[in-house]
């Protein structure tokens, strides 16, 4: 029996469109700064960003919370503008603006999915690491695209202070649900790491999303189960 399938989020239920969320990110940066007094040219801000983004992915694998201020703070430390608090804080501010104006799209197949799980009485949830689209704007995305009311609880880990995959993110989203077992609940994730050694390490069954990003890593993952679309899910489940 399954009554509750979790799912990541990005290159899960939602993907970054063509347009990328780094111009974006630059451009309300720039405008920021240049309002509280400091013109920045956008070569400067992006190697700014890529910095910061190294930062971010080092915290993240080492499962050490790295949200918005964070990274305003280490934009700003690589343009000398660490002390002026005004500038910090601009950055910081335009996190959500720069995340909602982003490209951001829903994977073929999650509408239909969610909305089918639902008709069977599954609960759902979605446990997300967030990076730097905060978890203000992934809520106006996930409205917009159809998804947020298909979802019955939100696990965000700007909101948790936990990234998966401690086992505590996957616990919270159950508790949430109802408490159901962890053996009659599903995760559904692209990536071994997070995703499936979380899922697994929790108790959970684990189901990999490959129709966006298929991680190289699984070939020395555990064994998991695979699905190429989100259609094929809820047959696999036996929903």
């Amino acid at each position: 029996m399954v009554r509750a399938v979790c799912f990541d989020l990005w290159n899960t239920l939602i993907f970054e469109g063509p347009g990328g969320l780094v111009e974006p990110r630059l451009r309300e940066w720039r405008e920021a700064l240049r309002h509280v007094g400091h013109e920045v040219t956008h070569a400067a801000l992006a190697l700014a960003h890529d910095e910061m983004f190294a930062a971010f992915q080092a915290a993240w694998a080492a499962n050490v919370q790295f949200v918005s201020a964070d990274a305003a703070r280490a934009v700003c430390e690589r343009l000398g503008l660490a002390s002026d608090p005004d500038a910090v804080a601009a950055v910081e501010a335009r996190f959500d603006p720069a995340g909602r104006s982003s490209e951001i799209a829903a994977v073929a197949g999650a509408v239909n999915c969610l909305g089918r799980l639902r008709a069977k009485g599954v609960a759902t949830a979605v446990i997300c690491d967030v990076g730097l689209v905060p978890s203000t704007a992934l809520r106006w995305h996930l409205a917009r695209l159809g998804i947020a009311e298909l979802i019955d609880h939100f696990e965000f880990s700007d909101d948790a202070g936990i990234y998966k995959p401690d086992p505590r993110t996957f616990e919270a989203a159950l508790h949430a649900l109802g408490d159901p077992p962890p053996s009659e609940a599903v995760h559904v994730g692209d990536r071994v790491r997070t995703d499936i050694c979380g899922a697994l390490g929790a108790g959970l069954r684990a189901v990999r999303f490959s129709g966006v990003f298929d991680d190289p890593d699984a070939v020395r993952g555990p064994s998991h189960e695979v699905v190429a679309h989100l259609d094929e899910l809820p047959p696999l489940l036996g929903l």
